[in-house]
């Protein structure tokens, strides 16, 4: 076999990085994809619909990629990196909380995914803290807030409380904020039923524009 063409299978066969499509020799991520995502991390809190939110990195390029490939394409697997940096992000500000929680996903996303990503992720923020964490909303409205024209009345009435918040010191969770309109509407819910204070914290923040 000539060196073409065992250059050629090489390419096609060697196992290829999951963000970049990079030719990698082991692990799932290659070494550029693993430094951009580390130098792109850097914990800030911007307000957003009037909410506080906490977050450890912005949505773009290799972040986009890293949360397109979890959710999307369904590499469970990637809920660690992503929690783990959540983990270090709530450590940074020294947040206090009674319960930990998160956005769910609709029953629809859950049927087409086959998982929650939130709920993974909550998973390992819980694990890492040691804290007390269940779901207390259900989504309970389909919308594709992505194509609508008022996001905000899209998101209107998605949400239902489901566990008892009274009186709580809630962190609130999730994958992205791109516009907080999710964000206040789990707010608004949780404060309905009672909750006193609560943080909300997402790994990436999506600016406007961006």
């Amino acid at each position: 076999m000539n060196e073409f063409i065992k250059e050629s299978l090489s390419l096609i066969f060697s196992p290829r990085c999951i963000l970049c499509g990079e030719v990698i020799y082991w692990g799932r991520i290659c070494k550029n994809c693993v430094n951009k995502i580390s130098n792109s991390i850097s914990y800030e809190i911007t307000y957003v619909k009037g909410l506080q939110v906490f977050h450890a990195t912005l949505y773009k390029e290799v972040i986009r990629n890293l949360l397109l490939s979890y959710k999307v394409s369904g590499r469970m697997f990637l809920s660690r990196i992503i929690g783990n940096h959540m983990v270090d992000l709530i450590k940074h500000f020294k947040l206090d909380f009674d319960l930990l929680t998160y956005v769910p996903v609709t029953k629809t996303v859950l049927f087409e995914r086959g998982f929650d990503h939130m709920k993974l992720i909550s998973r390992v923020v819980q694990k890492e803290l040691k804290c007390d964490s269940y779901k207390t909303l259900k989504a309970v409205k389909e919308t594709d807030q992505v194509f609508a024209q008022n996001r905000e009345k899209a998101v209107l009435g998605k949400f239902k409380l489901i566990k008892n918040v009274h009186d709580k010191n809630i962190l609130l969770i999730d994958d992205i904020c791109t516009t907080g309109n999710t964000l206040k509407e789990c707010v608004k819910i949780l404060k309905l039923g009672g909750a006193n204070e609560i943080k909300t914290v997402v790994f990436a923040l999506k600016k406007e524009g961006k």
